[in-house]
């Protein structure tokens, strides 16, 4: 079965917009990089109404639209917040600024991903979900990585997992696009490593 990019970017919000309900990141970034138009029916059609019907704003979450500078990058972006989180400031002060000059390593810090950022893609696949739609994967969570800080990317996906657990989901890690640590893990799970 083959995936739209639009599919797997359901996926992926919904698993950010679950993390950041349950406290495990600050906020979710929405935004689709190639359909801008996206991340504003997802936030009209589902998002809103579920933040209206469950009072989320009463609950310490704001939903607001993107401004310039940072629609260049984010066309079309919404920002879910947890005001509550221990980075609301940082995340306010990131995706509020409007300095032209945006730092990456900011915006991974303000979206709780671990850094440093790099050209390696992590994925947390609902391995649950793939089975009932009887497909290869269905990404929850994405991003990007470079080489070391193994450990903490796994205590970051294993809170995840636990999180996914609490509601009957088996969440899994694709290591396939970071070789080095996909080494890394599987000489760990075969006992060669400590």
């Amino acid at each position: 079965m083959i995936c739209s990019k639009s599919k797997i970017a359901d996926g992926i919000q919904n698993g950010e917009i679950f993390a950041t309900l349950f406290g495990l990141k600050p906020c979710t970034l929405l935004a689709h990089y190639e359909i801008p138009e996206y991340a504003t029916g997802l936030v009209e059609k589902a998002l809103k109404p579920m933040f209206d019907e469950f009072q989320l704003e009463k609950q310490g979450f704001e939903l607001w639209k993107l401004k310039p500078p940072l629609t260049e990058f984010y066309k079309g972006g919404w920002m879910f917040v947890n005001k509550r989180d221990e980075r609301y400031s940082l995340v306010k002060q990131i995706f509020t600024t409007t300095s032209s000059s945006i730092d990456m390593i900011d915006i991974g810090c303000a979206l709780g991903y671990p850094l440093p950022y790099g050209e390696y893609t992590i994925q947390y696949m609902d391995d649950t979900e793939s089975k009932e739609r009887n497909t290869c994967c269905v990404p929850m969570v994405e991003y990007t990585v470079g080489e070391g800080n193994f450990g903490t990317i796994l205590r970051h996906f294993d809170q995840y997992a636990k999180l996914w657990k609490k509601i009957g989901r088996n969440l899994t890690i694709d290591l396939s696009e970071h070789p080095s640590m996909d080494k890394w893990f599987m000489d760990i799970k075969n006992g060669q490593k400590k």
